[in-house]
């Protein structure tokens, strides 16, 4: 519906301004300028500045928030076991070169997880083998299956999710 709205005033618009540089009241660049602020300044009021209020709110909802509070709310967007994932960020060293093994058939990769736990892990650095790494994560994955792992220190958290520190 606001759709339709913005167009009909568009039109309206452009009408009135047409009307008038074909009577030569106003010249044809004044005209095509002065039409192409209204329609930017109408998207700008339809589109940027409502999703500018919408980010200010949720700035303001979220500002009281601790930071594992909103850790704990960000990774319930994705399937995480934020548990887990603060016992890991609590047991890595800030400084270690991280792997994590999600039991995907392609590098370890995991998906749309792999961003948070880069986010996550923030301030440790992700890497795509585990030759580079210091330290892995298995998240559903068995540690004591994987090749690389052996003779690696394993801290094991559940079924399927443990922490393997590397060989110094």
């Amino acid at each position: 519906m606001a759709l339709a709205a913005e167009i009909v005033g568009t039109m309206m618009v452009a009408l009135v301004i047409s009307r008038f540089a074909s009577e030569g009241k106003l010249p044809l660049i004044t005209a095509a300028a002065l039409l192409l602020v209204i329609v930017c300044a109408v998207n700008f009021w339809s589109g940027v500045w409502t999703a500018a209020n919408g980010l200010i709110h949720d700035h303001s909802a979220n500002a009281a928030l601790t930071l594992e509070q909103s850790n704990t709310e960000a990774g319930a967007l994705f399937p995480i076991n934020e548990p887990f994932m603060a016992f890991a960020d609590h047991t890595i060293p800030r400084h270690a070169r991280l792997y994590v093994d999600c039991n995907q058939p392609t590098d370890g990769l995991c998906g749309a997880e792999q961003d948070w736990f880069g986010f996550r892990m923030t301030p440790r650095l992700l890497v795509t083998s585990p030759i580079q790494a210091q330290w892995a994560i298995f998240y559903n994955a068995d540690a004591t299956k994987a090749s690389f792992a052996k003779g690696w220190r394993i801290i094991s958290y559940a079924p399927g999710f443990a922490l393997a520190q590397g060989p110094r």
